[in-house]
């Protein structure tokens, strides 16, 4: 039997094996694998992933624009484990209706019975419109107590958008009036007990959400991105945004349907998977990549698991939730198989 051998070339140099890193080691000992990179023109980026190296606008191009799936999928592979988090339950309160339903008085106090339409321990509390001048001292009051009392729910509030709708609404129109209000709206919602707020698409507002204390989730329509250059720098410019204190603790790809594309369809769900798959490399220093149950199909939204998201977003408990959210069932999410399931 000859000698085993000691070392491994990677990028042209004699590495030897102690020094890499052990989830590694397949891959390097792997030269098929590495083959492959290199037919697909792509080995030099596969080798700055390994290496833990930031891609360039350039890099992240040449990714979008001709790298297989399945190509993508193993560069995801390169880099290693990563915290996951499964999907939770999402409760969507009506509170909007309530309201028209009766009178204010009353909706606030049907408040109290969220915790019975929860049928999950934990659970993601949001609400079905932002109405910010139904929500007043009662209102407030009502919400803290739910809040101390059952510490398993999760409250989330509005989006950016939705707060800046809501204050243009009411005729406030001057940029500093809308930032002030903003920010004095945003306190509230967390001195009450708001964990979080839904997803922005304005990277402009990463600071106004770190200063009120709330995590950055960052959703980008992919298709609003005429060509793949100008998705791969907005891809890079929020990397550099996270920086190295990740500012932007979660990014997830949506579809707005401005290039043909559907959510669910067959074409946007490997545009998404392929985004997931890009981001996942080209975003180190964003945590977590989210994989929608809004955007995905249930069979895609199992696949993400390859495409480097790990992050699983929320399901819906009830059908009226799932309506109003546009989220699949948290039941039908509980069934999807784990990526190791996926691959056997």
């Amino acid at each position: 039997m000859g000698k085993l051998a000691q070392s491994a070339i990677l990028g042209g140099k004699r590495v030897p094996l102690e020094q890499l890193p052990a989830v590694q080691d397949e891959h390097i000992g792997s030269a098929f694998l590495w083959k492959a990179f290199e037919r697909s023109g792509i080995r030099d980026i596969a080798e700055k992933i390994f290496y833990c190296q930031p891609l360039l606008e350039d890099d992240i191009t040449r990714l979008l624009e001709g790298t297989s799936l399945p190509v993508l999928m193993k560069l995801v592979e390169l880099q290693g484990e990563h915290e996951v988090i499964e999907p939770v339950p999402v409760l969507c309160v009506p509170f909007a209706r309530w309201c028209q339903e009766s009178t204010l008085q009353a909706a606030i106090a049907r408040l109290s019975t969220i915790p019975q339409m929860v049928p999950y321990t934990d659970c993601r509390v949001v609400f079905d419109s932002f109405e910010y001048h139904l929500w007043n001292v009662d209102f407030f009051e009502q919400m803290v107590t739910l809040k101390q009392e059952h510490s398993s729910l999760s409250f989330v509030g509005p989006s950016i958008e939705e707060v800046l709708g809501w204050l243009k609404s009411r005729g406030v129109e001057s940029t500093s009036l809308l930032t002030l209000k903003l920010r004095a709206i945003l306190h509230k919602l967390r001195g009450v007990g708001f964990s979080r707020l839904k997803a922005t698409a304005s990277s402009a507002s990463v600071r106004v959400l770190i200063d009120a204390g709330f995590p950055v989730s960052l959703r980008t329509p992919i298709d609003i991105f005429p060509t793949n250059r100008e998705l791969a720098r907005e891809l890079y410019r929020i990397n550099s945004l996270s920086g190295v204190n990740q500012h932007i603790q979660l990014w997830v790809p949506e579809i707005r349907g401005d290039q043909g594309l559907q959510k669910r369809s067959p074409l946007g769900d490997i545009a998404l998977l392929r985004a997931l798959a890009v981001a996942s490399v080209a975003l180190p220093q964003v945590p977590f990549r989210r994989a929608s149950s809004r955007e995905l199909s249930v069979e895609a939204f199992a696949f993400s698991r390859l495409c480097g998201a790990n992050e699983f977003g929320v399901g819906a408990v009830d059908e009226m939730t799932a309506h109003t959210l546009e989220f699949q069932f948290y039941k039908d999410l509980l069934k999807t198989p784990r990526a190791q399931e996926v691959t056997s």
